[in-house]
């Protein structure tokens, strides 16, 4: 479980990169703001990523970073609410990576409702996302945000995590490819070839391919 988070990449291209404050992470905090408290719940996930819009998950009493331990399958009621500044497309309920369930536009299209009811008959992981149209003048690319999973076991479930573990192997296909045809990287290049073995290997297990 490794919770997403969020932060503006280097500004070494002035051109395409986006400005500070572009990518963020909201951290739960219902204590106040104290530096410890924010690294504990983020490394919880207790938390949501976005580039502008806000984001609120509840999966019957449970929020992001919680997990629902079941003895047997149940439905439980997930609201999830999305809001911004500009105007918004979509709100999608996600479960084990597919989207059960979409969210209602406001008419001034600056929120997003959703109310469902959810059957939890597999080990996994519950989430949302919001996603909008790019806005002239504020920054580069479509609006976006995710908040980090509500976790489901399910007693005699397991999660299958091949067909995920496929799509990052083909990642790292992609890297290693890169990692060749970079000539200006000597520094460090071994070391970057030995992580994404490491990686290949991890995922070669989950994958069932070794």
């Amino acid at each position: 479980r490794v919770p997403a988070t969020a932060g503006t990449d280097c500004f070494l291209n002035r051109i395409n990169s986006s400005p500070p404050g572009w990518g963020r992470c909201y951290v739960r905090l219902p204590n106040g703001l104290d530096y410890k408290a924010w690294i504990e719940s983020e490394r919880a996930g207790r938390s949501f990523i976005s580039n502008g819009p806000m984001i609120e998950l509840a999966v019957g009493d449970s929020a992001p970073g919680d997990t629902i331990k079941l003895t047997t399958p149940r439905t439980v009621r997930v609201r999830a609410h999305g809001s911004a500044q500009a105007p918004l497309d979509k709100l999608e309920l996600i479960y084990n990576g597919r989207v059960v369930a979409n969210g209602l536009l406001s008419p001034d299209k600056l929120e997003l409702t959703l109310d469902h009811e959810l059957r939890l008959d597999r080990t996994g992981w519950v989430t949302a996302r919001v996603s909008g149209p790019p806005v002239p003048d504020f920054a580069v690319g479509p609006q976006q945000a995710h908040a980090n999973p509500v976790y489901v076991e399910l007693a005699g479930s397991n999660l299958d995590s091949k067909a995920d573990a496929g799509y990052f192997l083909a990642w790292i296909d992609r890297l290693e490819k890169d990692l060749d045809r970079r000539d200006r990287m000597h520094t460090g290049k071994d070391h970057v070839a030995m992580q994404l073995k490491t990686a290949r290997e991890v995922y070669q297990r989950l994958a069932g391919s070794r």
